[in-house]
């Protein structure tokens, strides 16, 4: 692959192409104390030095939205029927 070294191409070169149409977007729009963006902080990480969660900790990270989405949804259902 010393061809994609020299010239990059594919999915690689395509995930650099939005990361630096991102920053430049959110770069247009961030306030005059933030920090610069660049295309690095928009690209995909894949690897991940992070401990995997069981099912148990996912689950209960999860079990607070779930219950603010039902509340949510159960009183938008309430408000249509009236």
């Amino acid at each position: 692959m010393a061809y994609d070294q020299l010239d990059p191409f594919g999915e690689a070169r395509a995930d650099w192409r939005s990361a630096m149409v991102a920053a430049q977007v959110a770069n247009a729009f961030r306030g005059k104390t933030d920090k610069a963006l660049t295309a690095e902080d928009f690209m995909p990480r894949f690897e991940s030095n992070r401990p995997r969660r069981t099912p148990e900790e996912l689950e209960a990270m999860m079990q607070p939205w779930a219950r603010m989405h039902n509340r949510r949804e159960t009183q938008r259902r309430k408000d249509a029927k009236s």
